[in-house]
């Protein structure tokens, strides 16, 4: 048995009641496992190993034995954010270790909701893990309101809002290959695209614009990149995430 397996199954047990709600989840979350500088996660059958740190490099074909010992993937990758040198990348290097001949995307649940996330498409799936239950907590409040969902990226707080019976979400990002990502996860829950709810432009822009038009809504969803480069400048959460928090309270 490798040196790591009893680890991994301890991990595996802690989140098995996960399972329950979704089986998109990290399985191993760094330092907390005991695995410094590494996380696993399961997105259905695909599941994706990170190195943020180079200590458990060395060991990567021991550890991908292990997660197939006890979890058996169907596709697993792995993504390097770190350099050679040892510094974080912007954009990882990706390597498929299983399922060569397989998609890299797959479909998701999470509570009543589905989407589709592709793990060799940058650095994020499309599906940030740690905000489900916020994300269910939000379709469970959401009947017959009105939400604006800054900083959308694919659109998962707009689906669960709109499974759970809110009237109209008007979800906005930056980019307009995002916002069709978003558009596909409605498509895969059912949900029609209403007018005005996928706004292509940054969220300052929305909120201006919201302001002048008079625009109200029952919820705000704010949840930004901590940092984004556009062709506007550069997003920086603790430089700029007051100026919107005044401008959403307007």
């Amino acid at each position: 048995m490798s040196r790591f397996a009893p680890l991994l199954k301890i991990a595996k047990t802690k989140r098995e009641p996960l399972l329950k709600t979704s089986n998109a989840l990290r399985l191993v979350n760094g330092i907390a496992d005991e695995f410094p500088g590494l996380t696993l996660d399961q997105f259905n059958s695909h599941f994706q190993l990170q190195f943020f740190t180079a200590e458990l490099l060395p060991y990567k074909e021991e550890l991908i034995r292990s997660i197939v010992e006890i979890w058996n993937p169907l596709y697993l990758v792995s993504k390097y954010r770190l350099d050679p040198d040892g510094k974080k990348l912007e954009s990882p290097l990706i390597v498929t270790e299983i399922g060569e001949s397989l998609s890299s995307s797959t479909e998701v649940q999470e509570g009543q909701a589905r989407f589709v996330v592709d793990l060799k498409d940058t650095i994020n799936p499309g599906l940030f893990l740690d905000m489900r239950d916020i994300r269910i907590e939000i379709g469970s409040r959401s009947t017959s309101k009105t939400l604006l969902n800054l900083f959308s990226y694919t659109c998962s707080f707009a689906v669960h809002a709109r499974l759970g019976g809110a009237t109209k979400v008007t979800n906005v990002d930056i980019s307009s290959k995002i916002l069709e990502k978003g558009r596909a996860n409605y498509q895969l829950n059912g949900l029609t695209c209403l007018p005005g709810e996928f706004f292509k432009g940054s969220s300052f822009e929305y909120l201006e614009y919201a302001n002048k038009k008079g625009l109200r809504f029952d919820g705000i969803v704010l949840d930004p990149p901590s940092f984004a480069r556009n062709k506007n400048g550069v997003f920086n959460v603790r430089e700029h995430l007051q100026e919107c928090v005044a401008l959403g309270a307007n």
